[in-house]
């Protein structure tokens, strides 16, 4: 039997599960989840990925999740040099671990608790 959880739902208990991944690890494992592909076939697909969970005006964002790597490449836009990270490493805020953890119960697993 196959609980639905949605996409955010799934996202945040993965996070909560393994965190400080790379935004696309968490993108595929969503696909996979609810597409059934192998990640192999996910590549250039941008639409089935789920891309405007993690992008930058996007409401969960800094509110469930957060991007804590270290910003030292160098990038060059319209207003001037700016710093990104290489590779993301999300992790969960405060409130994306308590909705993470209603997400567990709501398919009869335990709740992670906070270190």
């Amino acid at each position: 039997m196959k609980t639905a959880l949605t996409g955010v739902e799934y996202i945040l208990i993965c996070m909560q599960a393994n965190p400080g991944k790379s935004q696309d690890y968490y993108l595929k494992r969503l696909a996979k989840y609810k597409l059934g592909l192998k990640t192999f076939l996910l590549r250039g697909s941008p639409r089935n990925r789920g891309v405007g969970y993690f992008n930058r005006s996007s409401k969960y964002r800094n509110a469930l999740w957060k991007n804590l790597a270290i910003e030292d490449v160098k990038y060059i836009t319209w207003g001037g040099q700016k710093l990104r990270s290489k590779k993301s490493q999300m992790y969960l805020t405060t409130l994306g671990w308590n909705r993470a953890n209603k997400a567990r119960s709501k398919i009869g697993l335990a709740p992670y608790n906070a270190n």
